[in-house]
């Protein structure tokens, strides 16, 4: 059997100037009188003269790309009956929290400041699951003190404690609709300009208490604070036009709820 090789080397065209080789590399032709046309002219000539090619203009080196707000970090901790957490620094602001408790005695949750003060997170008795939010603030004679802190625990059952130091831009704008059990949290929240009214509900025996307060931690109104049954409608402000209105301002913020029953609030009255 004879073996036989195939080149790989590409074949030379030897006479590119023949009618039907030029036909087959895409190049103008003449017709049969050895003239060429008006229209193999063009293409000549667009071959002669190629158009500029397209040059990429890179971005400026001084750009800055918009990067979305990074989400804060929960501070988490998990145990079963008394406990002290371990320490923790808080930044000007709110500090928001959520609480689980599967015991049936006493389940209070302090929270404690390098310095000696205190500010109470919970304090029920049995199973519990809510939502509560604090001020954090130097300035301010109510809340929480930037620095370093502790969780003192007191239960008889497991337990499990969320912290969170939201960085809200913005919020939700009137109307707005919520309802919900127990404590908890509403936000982050906007008020328009000048003057609304909201309506708030509250099925049970127990305490009802609805409170205002601003994102960087420097205000706060108590709008509601009643116990038992209650259906009221109320007037809030976005600007302060006199001392213990307009909470917000421009700024976002939040709504607390603290209740031991069933509660509803709409504020497209």
């Amino acid at each position: 059997m004879v073996a036989v090789a195939c080149s790989t080397q590409t074949p030379l065209i030897e006479n590119p100037t023949s009618a039907g080789e030029n036909s087959n590399l895409g190049l103008p032709t003449p017709n049969a009188d050895g003239v060429f046309t008006a229209e193999n002219e063009a293409t000549a000539e667009a071959i002669r003269n190629p158009p500029p090619s397209l040059t990429a203009t890179p971005l400026s080196a001084t750009a800055t790309p918009i990067l979305p707000t990074p989400s804060p970090v929960p501070i988490e901790f998990r145990g079963t009956g008394d406990d002290l957490s371990a320490v923790f620094d808080l930044n000007e602001g709110l500090l928001t929290f959520s609480a689980q408790h599967g015991g049936s005695a006493n389940f209070i949750v302090s929270i404690l400041s390098d310095e000696g003060s205190s500010e109470l997170g919970v304090n029920t008795i049995g199973r519990y699951s809510g939502a509560g939010v604090h001020l954090v603030a130097s300035e301010s004679f109510l809340g929480l003190k930037p620095g370093k802190h502790r969780l003192q625990i007191n239960a008889d059952g497991p337990w499990n404690i969320e912290l969170t130091q939201p960085n809200w831009n913005g919020g939700q704008l009137p109307p707005f609709e919520w309802n919900g059990d127990g404590d908890n949290v509403i936000g982050p929240i906007l008020l328009r300009s000048g003057v609304s009214a909201a309506s708030f509900s509250h099925v049970g025996s127990g305490n009802f208490m609805v409170q205002l307060m601003k994102s960087d931690g420097s205000l706060s109104e108590l709008l509601v604070n009643d116990i038992g049954a209650y259906n009221w409608r109320l007037q809030w402000y976005s600007c302060r036009k006199s001392p213990g209105r307009g909470v917000l301002g421009t700024n976002p913020g939040s709504l607390r709820v603290g209740n031991s029953g069933r509660w509803f609030l709409d504020s497209g009255i």
